[in-house]
């Protein structure tokens, strides 16, 4: 069986990002930080960090389309990582399309939390 990707429910998108994406990496933390058409500026934060991988469009599968944000089960990436599970914080793979830069991120790591926007003045 290959790798199933189910799309997550988020209180942001992915989609048409404007601007740079930011990304910093510190100790076992990923921060993405980026703009799309509907609002200035969320950021992404993935805690427990084993890998990460920025890359293009022509390297993954035609099923993961490039504007959402998907839980890849099954997954090769994150196969290395899997026999390391620990009861109540196994390590999951996470997969951004960006579709405005042409890009996906993909992240093994425990959690995914959103910090929304700052409300405008």
């Amino acid at each position: 069986m290959g790798e199933v990707y189910i799309e997550l429910p988020t209180a942001f998108t992915t989609a048409d990002t404007v601007g740079p994406i930011l990304m910093s990496f510190s100790g076992d933390k990923l921060t993405v930080t980026f703009a799309n058409f509907r609002t200035p500026l969320h950021t992404v934060i993935f805690r427990n960090v084993r890998a990460f991988y920025w890359y293009g469009w022509e390297s993954t599968s035609p099923e993961a389309r490039p504007d959402r944000v998907y839980e890849v089960r099954d997954s090769e990436f994150l196969a290395p990582w899997t026999r390391f599970c620990v009861e109540r914080t196994p390590f999951r793979h996470f997969k951004l399309g960006f579709n405005a830069e042409g890009k996906f991120l993909d992240v093994v790591a425990t959690h995914l939390d959103h910090v929304p926007p700052a409300p405008q003045a």
